[in-house]
């Protein structure tokens, strides 16, 4: 497993410019420091929000990155969500990028390539 440092960020900040207050206004999704400010100003809260929201997910997304070998399951696939557990320090969902299903005198196995996810997973394997 390995991290990056991307995922410093805590929060987002975004503005809109209000009407009835003629002024303008911050939204902040997330919380805590380091905030990550994004310039300019939109036209609705809403706006504002999708702006922070689509930004905090980037940011957070893959701040941490995973590469296993398992044994083979069908289920596994790309942009599904994957529960680790019992492998102390890697326990939870991970969002899968890739995976690669071989079959050899070996055995059936899964090369397995995934990151930690954001917003709602597809499925849990």
């Amino acid at each position: 497993m390995t991290a990056a440092s991307r995922g410093k960020y805590q929060s987002v900040k975004a503005y809109w410019h209000s009407l009835d207050d003629a002024e303008r206004m911050p939204v902040t999704v997330g919380s805590g420091d380091p905030c990550f400010c994004i310039g300019g100003t939109s036209a609705t809260l809403e706006q504002a929000r999708a702006k922070a929201q689509s930004k905090y997910d980037q940011l957070q997304r893959g701040t941490a990155s995973l590469s296993l070998t398992t044994g083979g399951n069908p289920k596994i696939a790309a942009e599904c969500a994957l529960t680790v557990s019992g492998i102390k320090g890697l326990i939870g969902d991970w969002a899968v990028k890739r995976v690669e299903h071989r079959l050899s005198s070996d055995g059936y196995i899964c090369e397995i390539e995934a990151e930690t996810p954001t917003g709602k997973p597809k499925g849990l394997v």
